[in-house]
């Protein structure tokens, strides 16, 4: 399980908490979003004491997920690139049922990013809170995610950063004629948190 998922487990203990929590915190993220884009408006004497040399904070959240400790899907090189149009995530919780409650991750990009068509990257979540009977295997240890899926990447022409194309030479059995074939093959990518399972 992912640290991203993880720090969310404290908030999640009770619906009635969490949804306080979650209203009352809206206007601190979202001043933390102005900030980070630099939408606020900052006085002159804030930018001097700072050493600001432009407005907001370039490349926050690449910093922030680069600097993860024990994170699932390390950041690449490649990926460090795509990850300079982040410019957001976001938590949104789902109304809670009786023995589950779920929360969705939005990752928002720039339109402008030159990877993919999407401008908001999603991974559901789905947090068993109570015991589950019907499956005499599955032991409860406290709230857990239960299962999460991830979203459709559309990639534009050859900025896939999840798989590495190459040219694999292949011998006819028959005529022991060579020939290349164009193979692409799964790389390690911070993307792959996105990946449909």
């Amino acid at each position: 399980m992912n640290i991203l998922a993880k720090s969310l487990f404290g908030i999640l203990a009770s619906s009635a908490t969490s949804e306080r929590v979650f209203s009352s915190s809206g206007r601190i993220l979202e001043k933390r979003r102005q900030i980070i884009d630099g939408s606020n408006e900052q006085s002159s004497e804030d930018i001097q004491q700072l050493n600001l040399s432009e407005k907001g904070i370039p490349n926050f959240w690449q910093i922030v997920l680069k600097n993860l400790d024990s994170y699932d899907y390390p950041m690449q090189s490649l990926d460090e690139l795509c990850l300079k149009y982040l410019i957001d995530i976001r938590c949104k919780l789902h109304p809670r049922n009786s023995n589950s409650t779920s929360f969705t991750l939005e990752f928002h990009f720039l339109p402008t990013n030159p990877f993919f068509i999407e401008t908001i990257l999603t991974k559901h979540y789905f947090i068993r809170l109570e015991i589950d009977d019907s499956n005499q295997y599955r032991k409860y240890d406290g709230h857990e995610v239960d299962r999460c899926y991830g979203c459709t990447i559309t990639w534009k022409p050859n900025h896939n950063l999840t798989i590495r194309k190459r040219n694999k030479r292949l011998r006819n059995k028959l005529t022991g004629q060579m020939r290349l074939i164009e193979v692409e093959e799964p790389i390690k990518s911070f993307f792959n948190f996105f990946s449909l399972k």
